[in-house]
């Protein structure tokens, strides 16, 4: 999910307006916003020049598969990692 320029500038301005009074809050912010794009740039300069296949198992139950079947095209938050491997 790509973002504009103008978009994360306007979510920063509203995080400086609404933390403005708490120079703690608005420390955090600022080594946030620097730790997000080391992560970039990490991912700019590390990114496949290709597609690769990787493999991912995780056991889940009915359950669990039909809450990510219902959630395609929105945000999924997990409370364990994924892993993936390039065998099959």
């Amino acid at each position: 999910m790509e973002s504009s320029s103008n978009e994360k500038q306007e979510l920063i301005a509203l995080f400086k307006q609404q933390y403005k009074n708490n120079p703690i809050e608005l420390k955090l912010l600022k080594n946030l916003k620097m730790a997000i794009h080391q992560i970039d740039q990490y991912g700019e300069n590390n990114k496949c020049s290709s597609f690769i296949h990787v493999y991912q198992a995780q056991l889940m139950s009915k359950e669990e598969i039909e809450i990510l079947k219902n959630s395609i095209g929105n945000f999924v938050s997990m409370n364990s990692f994924l892993s993936t491997s390039l065998n099959q």
